[in-house]
C-alpha cells in the first residue's frame, strides 16, 4: 500500500503532524531524504532547515538533503521516507522527470516507505500541476 501525505506545510500543522506521525512514528531507524530541488536556496532554505529540525526532534538519526538537479542519479535505496519540499513546481517537476523520480517512488512504495510532499512536492504527485499556476 502506498503511504502518501500531500501537505501545504509539512510537519508544521499539528493535525497533519499527528496524522503523519501515525505512520512514521515508529520509523526512526529509517533514513529520511529531504528533496530541496524546488528552491534556489536548496538546503539553506528556511523550510528545509525547519524540516531537518523537525525530523531530528522526532528522533530520526539520519536525515539527508538531496537535490535532484545536482544529483539526478542519487540512490534512494536506504531511505524509508522521502520528504519533498516546496518552491518552484515547474523546476521540481522538470528535474524529477529527468531523474526518473517516478521509479524512485515506485521502489520506495515497494519497500513500504512513506512520501511526504509539501506544496510543490504535493503538486508533482497530482495528475496535473495546473492548480499551481
Amino acid at each position: 500500500m502506498k503511504k502518501i501525505f500531500l501537505t501545504s506545510t509539512g510537519l508544521t500543522n499539528l493535525k497533519v503532524r499527528e496524522a503523519i506521525l501515525g505512520e512514521i512514528g515508529k520509523m526512526q531507524s529509517q533514513s529520511v531524504a529531504i528533496i530541496t530541488t524546488a528552491d534556489d536556496e536548496k538546503e539553506n532554505n528556511k523550510y528545509c532547515q525547519l524540516a531537518l529540525s523537525q525530523f531530528n526532534e522526532l528522533g530520526f538519526k539520519k536525515v539527508d538533503f538531496v537535490d535532484l538537479e545536482r544529483t539526478p542519479d542519487y540512490d534512494f535505496l536506504d531511505y524509508g521516507i522521502i520528504y519533498v519540499s516546496g518552491g518552484d513546481t515547474f523546476r521540481l517537476l522538470k528535474f524529477a522527470k529527468e531523474a526518473n523520480f517516478r521509479k524512485t517512488l515506485s521502489d520506495l512504495f515497494d519497500r513500504g516507505g512513506v512520501y511526504i510532499g509539501v506544496s510543490a512536492g504535493s503538486y508533482i504527485m497530482c495528475p496535473t500541476i495546473e492548480m499551481s499556476l
